[in-house]
């Protein structure tokens, strides 16, 4: 008994050297993309963007779903067949036999089946590559054997042969998603390196933000120490061109939660102090702080209030920065505060705190156990970027007028409650 065709599996061509090539090729995937659509879209979208267009999927067999066809009549050329007594091998013998197929579902990049992989064997697989409208395709093992030929041959080779396109699925399958992992960084180094490039090109300092002004003589807050996978595509370029938009810095920003943190520590020091003041009063209290570190245009204010609970750093109607303060009454109202945020008219690298106080519920712990399902529950939720204390979390979040403007939604909860009130 013989395959009919040797069409080798994992024999065309160097996986490493292809995938090599793939990551030397993100740099120019990148300096391609639109310049006005580049500079219009949030950075983390451009990343995924291109993260998901080299992302290769792995092979994955569905064992389960094999099948084979009936056996149909045909002609086998048994001329190499050693145990048969032929005069002339260098002819084609052929008997009476018959023919089965056996096929073998896949999902995945169908030329990782073509591809050598780094660790091999001596012994490749065989079988014919079928791709799929569905996304599913099909390794075919067609197998010809005489009618005299013991028919458990067909069930050994075949074993065989799936035993190794296993080896060489899982063997493809570690160098792919050894790839797959370096994708992030190798993509953020691409887009940085050509916002960088945009930078120096046009003077668009605005692209990373304005910085704001400190009074003179005011000291440094230090942070606290505290014990405790269809790719989306881009948005299309603006119709009137990318314009940089106003922006406080990521180290302003830093500096004014350090500062909220700083207030809200002292207010849970002194609770009984502060507990009897309302949203409003607690929003003029930190308000009053954040204005007596930094000022604004001859000598104004650069915090204002716009609301009864709002803190806005604004310019033309739209915020660069919001502060809302509110009093914890359960996750509707939560919800809400999160709603009313993402509804300012902002401009496009906004940067938010909602501050919330705790005046009513003894167990604060479960309250902040329930905080980060909540946000991530929400319909604008992109990702939580990080939770540096226990009390305290970072989001990005879409705004809700417009899908391309991501929000940075610092959330800090102070415990204000007395039980001896």
């Amino acid at each position: 008994m013989r395959h009919r065709n040797r069409n080798y599996l994992f024999a065309d061509f160097d996986l490493a050297d292809s995938l090599m090539a793939k990551q030397s090729s993100i740099q120019e995937q990148v300096d391609r993309i639109n310049k006005e659509q580049f500079l219009a879209t949030p950075y983390e979208d451009l990343i995924e963007y291109v993260v998901r267009q080299n992302t290769i999927d792995p092979i994955t067999l569905y064992e389960d779903k094999i099948v084979a066809s009936e056996p149909s009549e045909c002609q086998v050329d048994v001329s190499g067949d050693p145990r048969r007594f032929i005069r002339d091998t260098s002819r084609p013998c052929y008997v009476p036999g018959y023919e089965i197929s056996i096929e073998i579902p896949f999902s995945g990049d169908h030329n990782l089946l073509r591809a050598k992989t780094s660790t091999w064997s001596s012994v490749l697989p065989v079988g014919q590559i079928r791709q799929g409208r569905d996304g599913i395709g099909k390794i075919v093992m067609v197998f010809r054997q005489p009618h005299d030929a013991d028919p458990n041959q067909i069930k050994s080779s075949f074993e065989n042969n799936l035993k190794t396109i296993k080896k060489y699925v899982t063997w493809s399958k570690s160098q792919v998603d050894a790839y797959n992992r370096s994708l992030p960084n190798i993509v953020k180094q691409a887009v940085d390196f050509r916002r960088e490039k945009l930078k120096k090109q046009n003077s668009i300092c605005g692209i990373l933000g304005i910085p704001l002004k400190k009074k003179d003589g005011i000291p440094t807050f230090e942070p606290i120490k505290v014990n405790k996978k269809i790719t989306k595509p881009l948005p299309p370029p603006p119709k009137r061109g990318f314009k940089a938009e106003p922006g406080i810095t990521d180290a302003d920003y830093d500096n004014i939660i350090k500062l909220i943190r700083h207030t809200g520590i002292s207010f849970e020091k002194a609770p009984k102090t502060f507990s009897v003041h309302d949203e409003e009063e607690l929003r003029d209290i930190i308000l009053s702080h954040l204005n007596a570190i930094y000022e604004g245009d001859a000598k104004g204010e650069t915090f204002n209030k716009a609301g009864k609970t709002d803190i806005l750093i604004s310019e033309k109607g739209r915020s660069a920065f919001i502060a809302e303060c509110k009093i914890w009454r359960g996750r509707k109202s939560f919800t809400g505060a999160i709603d009313q945020l993402l509804g300012y008219l902002t401009w496009r690298d906004c940067k938010t705190a909602l501050i919330v106080f705790n005046k009513n519920n003894k167990n604060f712990s479960q309250i902040l156990e329930s905080v980060d399902n909540i946000v991530s529950a929400h319909p604008n939720f992109i990702s939580r970027e990080s939770q540096r204390y226990e009390n305290e979390w970072l989001y990005r979040m879409r705004a809700q007028d417009d899908e391309t403007r991501v929000i940075r939604m610092h959330i800090m909860f102070f415990n204000l409650y007395c039980p001896g009130k």
